[in-house]
């Protein structure tokens, strides 16, 4: 194994960490979207009015 020859990455967020932070956020608000989307479609009501039936609900 040759060692790298990459120089040692500058102090802070590199644009990697950056990428990496927002495909997170990506995947994590398009789990949610999907999840209420299900939710809409099965029940055939918004998630939130089953979270909190004080807001909505007849």
């Amino acid at each position: 194994m040759r060692p790298s020859i990459r120089r040692k990455p500058p102090p802070g967020p590199t644009l990697d960490d950056s990428l990496v932070l927002f495909c997170w956020l990506l995947g994590l608000i398009a789990a949610f979207g999907l999840t209420c989307w299900l939710c809409y479609r099965l029940l055939q009501m918004p998630p939130f009015v089953l979270l909190s039936p004080s807001l909505g609900g007849s």
